[in-house]
């Protein structure tokens, strides 16, 4: 997910994502979750921001390459995004208590908090100074 190709790292937050579905059992049961959802935390930061490449976000590339394809690539859909979805089906296991979700979800939802804000002042000094891009 932390590529340097932008059309992989996409690539593989859509797949990380399908191999979450079938196997978040076992990765709550080989103890694995806390070092999954703290390398996830950056990642998910990153897929919050727009997309840098000015693609629209999946890895279809408009011909014959791999991506989404079909509805998917002409819907702008980015594949990113996906692992905000695998974030939540790991803190949807049943077995995961509620300190820990509370905990995992505090942290990512602070730092997206930190980031809108953030963006809502370069905004508000841009429009007060007149400084538009």
């Amino acid at each position: 997910m932390r590529h340097p190709n932008p059309e992989v790292s996409r690539r593989v937050c859509y797949l990380f994502c399908r191999f979450v579905k079938p196997l978040r059992g076992q990765i709550l049961s080989h103890g694995v979750l806390p070092s999954v959802m703290t390398a996830l935390e950056p990642v998910l930061m990153d897929a919050a921001r727009p997309d840098a490449s000015g693609a629209c976000g999946n890895s279809s590339g408009g011909g014959t390459g791999g991506g989404t394809g079909g509805a998917m690539a002409t819907a702008g859909n980015d594949d990113r995004l996906y692992v905000f979805e695998a974030f939540g089906l790991l803190l949807g296991i049943e077995d995961v208590p509620d300190d820990v979700r509370v905990r995992y979800l505090e942290a990512v939802f602070n730092q997206l908090r930190a980031a809108v804000e953030t963006a809502c002042q370069v905004s508000f000094f841009q429009c007060v100074y007149g400084q538009f891009d």
